[in-house]
């Protein structure tokens, strides 16, 4: 998870060795030709980041996934109508929601990088498999119309 408010720059240091030419697309978009670019990230949510790097006869490439969010704007909790359970949890987690909303669930380890990003349909409850994570505490980014919210879950 990489805390990023809108236009943003993301500095990236290339330490490669070769190369002549070096071509960075953000989304499938040819951002920056430069070393070491700063890009500017516009996009919150899951981004992709590819690096190809060209010298003479042969080529390479680097791929990066990456969930960008503002952190700064992620309120611990939930608001009043939402419930998260069980938790600990085994295998699936029930999420509530009022009126039966639309959610985006992120779910990211304590490295902070992202597991899964899932969105619920309109539904007052919502199933969220959890059978394939190992063991262990994860936090669930919540973001609905209203906000982000951040809760912890373990996962057993």
């Amino acid at each position: 998870y990489i805390n990023l408010r809108a236009s943003d720059t993301l500095a990236i240091t290339n330490n490669s060795t070769g190369g002549l030419s070096f071509n960075w697309y953000l989304n499938g978009v040819l951002v920056d030709t430069t070393q070491n670019p700063k890009i500017v990230v516009n996009r919150l949510g899951n981004n992709l980041l590819k690096l190809k790097i060209g010298d003479f006869d042969c080529a390479d490439s680097l791929e990066l996934n990456f969930t960008a969010g503002n952190i700064a704007s992620v309120k611990g909790g939930l608001p009043t109508g939402y419930s998260i359970y069980p938790n600990p949890a085994k295998d699936v987690l029930f999420i509530e929601s009022p009126q039966g909303e639309s959610l985006q669930v992120t779910c990211l380890n304590l490295q902070g990088k992202t597991v899964s990003v899932l969105q619920t349909t309109n539904s007052d409850k919502s199933i969220i498999d959890i059978s394939r994570l190992t063991r262990g505490t994860y936090i669930l980014l919540i973001t609905d119309k209203t906000g982000t919210y951040q809760v912890p879950i373990l996962k057993q």
